[in-house]
């Protein structure tokens, strides 16, 4: 997808994948307590929408457009250090996989390298890279299968947090 270039008098919404495992579901213990927590975290976006248009964030750069997807820290979804990501850092509850088109360790004129926080409606730190059949792809790491099933496949926006004023 192209890259897309934003006035610094463009409204931003950064619209993207709800990082829900990054906000304690693991205590929760049945599908019901996931939606009432899903439902106040889709309220919370909707006065992020609301705080953003108010503030009038401004970019200093420029936004991409990626596809996210949601990933768990297991075998089958990694290779077979699932708890030590492509970057070496051990993985937490703000991880984000990138497609190697997207990082500079894999392409040059990438403009995204590891331990680069990046916002996708909250901050997220790039540790991990994605398998090289992705392109233009963002991957959040969850902690709960469930989640990442309820994510599924949802088109956004990330910027570099050092692009914003």
């Amino acid at each position: 997808m192209p890259r897309k270039t934003i006035q610094r008098s463009t409204v931003v919404l950064l619209f993207g994948a709800l990082m829900v495992s990054s906000f304690g579901f693991g205590h929760f213990q049945s599908t019901s307590q996931y939606r009432e927590r899903i439902s106040a975290l889709q309220d919370s976006l909707i006065l992020t929408r609301q705080s953003l248009e108010a503030n009038r964030l401004k970019l200093r750069g420029s936004m991409d457009t990626v596809t996210f997807t949601s990933y768990n820290p297991v075998e089958g979804q990694t290779d077979d250090t699932p708890f030590t990501t492509a970057s070496g850092s051990t993985v937490d509850g703000w991880t984000l996989a990138l497609s190697r088109d997207m990082l500079r360790p894999h392409n040059f004129e990438a403009e995204y390298s590891y331990g680069d926080t990046v916002y996708a409606i909250i901050p997220l730190v790039v540790r991990d890279t994605m398998n090289k059949r992705y392109a233009r792809s963002a991957d959040i790491l969850s902690f709960s299968y469930e989640v990442s099933k309820w994510l599924g496949r949802r088109e956004g926006y990330i910027v570099k947090a050092s692009e914003i004023k």
